[in-house]
């Protein structure tokens, strides 16, 4: 059976049969608003992100290797051996493009297609540090003008975009000052939902990138990222797994339109300062306390659980009681630098398994 699914494969890669149910979807169903693309469709054994046709149509107890795509962290078990240390998006064969056959596709079918209703593109990581090259946005190449084209889509309103920065540190940082992705983002003013992740993390590892100053010409400010003066509507803002400066964040955060109705700030990595100054920080200095009720943001913030599973503790209700109320600060832990939360703080869940629920 599972050789039989493999030929298959081949065969609708050969023929290019999944173009073709791509653009039959997108002709056949007039409403649809959402794309979304994952190397974790199949999740763990017998719990599967999407539970997809083919996975539905699997025999009872069906075992077989969970198929990955995309490069992730070598510390992970779930992504491919492919590695892409030191490789430029133009120097790259198509044979290697193709690792991201999915996002390649959906971006040049949604360009070539002015007529489809796609407003939401989710590039879905699980938090376990994988995404598409960061380095389509180095230099421009065809896949940054297809994902501009459907950006610049009327009534486009969402993006998360997970970007493989693993071993790229070099060419991440040159795909920041090279302004690219900014242009790009800075082309859909309808934006109400923006999300980004990369594979940072451990501030030690990037001394050489960021030097643990914020100003440090080598440090790329949120504000040269996000072209939020052209988001006026914008609702939902989230970072994961992304380095960050505490002052430049806090800065930032204080830019964000009113509208704004929830921040999610995932396994962030700081580069100077921690989660528990942030929060000291967003309390005193932003006005999101003296807003109505119905009109603050929403925080919710995010810490490694189990790196292995990408098991995350979540916390919203402890950081909203603090940010607005009179609670303690839920990083005031005084084992760490302020990164961890308090024990018993939050409630640990699992990407594959929707029905876990821990305590940490």
């Amino acid at each position: 059976y599972y050789r039989q699914l493999l030929h298959q494969q081949r065969e609708v890669l050969t023929s290019n049969a999944d173009i073709d149910a791509f653009r039959y979807a997108l002709q056949r169903f007039p409403s649809l608003a959402r794309v979304t693309i994952t190397p974790f469709a199949h999740g763990l054994l017998f719990t599967p992100l999407y539970e997809t046709p083919m996975i539905r149509a699997f025999p009872s107890g069906f075992r077989y290797p969970t198929p990955r795509t995309w490069p992730v962290n070598s510390m992970y078990p779930y992504g491919s051996a492919y590695r892409v240390e030191g490789e430029n998006w133009s120097d790259l064969r198509d044979s290697r493009k193709n690792i991201w056959r999915g996002f390649r596709i959906v971006a040049r079918e949604l360009a070539a297609n002015p007529h489809h209703r796609i407003t939401q593109l989710i590039i879905d990581d699980c938090h376990l540090f994988s995404g598409i090259n960061c380095t389509i946005f180095t230099e421009l190449c065809a896949e940054y003008h297809d994902l501009v084209a459907l950006l610049r889509s009327p009534g486009f309103s969402r993006l998360d975009l997970a970007l493989l920065t693993v071993d790229q540190w070099d060419e991440y940082r040159d795909a920041l000052r090279s302004g690219h992705l900014r242009r790009a983002l800075a082309e859909a003013p309808d934006m109400q939902h923006i999300s980004l992740s990369t594979c940072e993390t451990e501030p030690n590892a990037f001394l050489d990138i960021y030097d643990h100053e914020p100003n440090d010409p080598t440090f790329t400010p949120l504000s040269a990222i996000f072209p939020v003066e052209k988001w006026p509507r914008l609702r939902h803002f989230a970072l994961s797994s992304v380095l960050v400066g505490q002052d430049d964040l806090l800065a930032f955060l204080g830019t964000l339109p009113a509208t704004l109705r929830s921040v999610e700030l995932v396994c962030l990595g700081f580069a100077q300062g921690s989660y528990q100054g942030l929060l000291e920080g967003m309390r005193a200095s932003l006005d999101w306390r003296e807003r109505a009720a119905g009109q603050r943001p929403t925080v919710t913030v995010g810490v490694d659980a189990d790196k292995w599973r990408g098991r995350i503790v979540w916390a919203t209700k402890e950081v909203d009681d603090f940010l607005y109320g009179e609670a303690p600060n839920p990083f005031d832990n005084p084992v760490d630098k302020g990164d961890m939360l308090v024990k018993g703080v939050g409630v640990e869940r699992d990407p594959f398994d929707p029905e876990y629920e821990g305590r940490p």
